[in-house]
């Protein structure tokens, strides 16, 4: 079994570039919705959106960046995207736990 690095992504558009009002305010959902379906490289665990502050969230895994960009293209297009690495607490205490007891 492969174990694949995890990400938090975080994007914002604004409401001009919101889909909602775009010439084609249904075609842009659905891409945004393609997304959040992920593909065969990127898994989603879960995607969030605070539709008021035009703000969404994902947790994701994938091995590489291109397949991350790949995936996210339709959100690219209407803003920023922010992509950071994230590991499980329990993960991260264990290793720092066994870094500092030598």
């Amino acid at each position: 079994m492969c174990i694949r690095d995890r990400f938090h992504i975080t994007h914002r558009h604004n409401w001009e570039t919101c889909p909602l009002n775009s010439d084609d305010p249904a075609g842009q959902v659905g891409d945004m919705k393609a997304v959040v379906e992920g593909n065969d490289q990127v898994t989603v665990l879960g995607s969030w959106m605070d539709a008021p502050a035009h703000k969404g969230y994902m947790i994701i895994e994938a091995d590489n960046a291109a397949a991350i960009m790949t995936l996210c293209m339709p959100l690219v297009a209407l803003g920023e995207m922010e992509v950071v690495p994230v590991s499980e607490f329990g993960e991260i205490s264990d290793a720092a736990l066994a870094a500092i007891s030598g």
